[in-house]
């Protein structure tokens, strides 16, 4: 059995558009080991542990990039790297409540309850609104 998920920055994707991501398969039959591609679709086979080290150093850099991003109202970059964050470490809060931020912000009460819903195995419901409160402390206009 295999699982595949996508993350991380960098190539071309449809029509020359930015492709993000990194993809992650990892093998039951080898259990310690995870296969995974990098922004570049160069591969790395590592132990579980280095590859999980990796991948959450990868979305540590990309939440602090989306940080940036919203300061300087970018929500075109600010979506992209919490994709990336996402995409190497969905099991991290913050990059779903930033974008939650952002729903709310744009008066997209649908889009913020599913980002809470997505960020649910991470964070409790009432830490999660407290987080997104603090992103959405931010009040310069937004440029999409």
């Amino acid at each position: 059995m295999q699982r595949h998920r996508s993350a991380v920055a960098g190539s071309r994707g449809h029509a020359g558009r930015p492709r993000d991501h990194v993809v992650r398969a990892t093998d039951c039959s080898a259990a310690r080991y995870e296969l995974w591609l990098d922004q570049s679709f160069k591969p790395h086979y590592e132990p579980r542990e280095q590859a999980e080290k990796t991948l959450d150093g990868i979305a540590t850099e990309s939440i602090e990039r989306a940080k940036a991003a919203l300061a300087a109202a970018d929500i075109k970059e600010v979506e992209r790297f919490t994709g990336i964050a996402i995409s190497a470490n969905d099991r991290r809060a913050e990059p779903f409540a930033i974008r939650a931020a952002i729903r709310r912000r744009q008066g997209n009460k649908a889009g913020e309850a599913v980002m809470a819903k997505l960020a649910a195995r991470a964070i409790g419901e009432a830490d999660f609104a407290v987080l997104v409160d603090r992103y959405c402390r931010s009040r310069r206009p937004m440029q999409g």
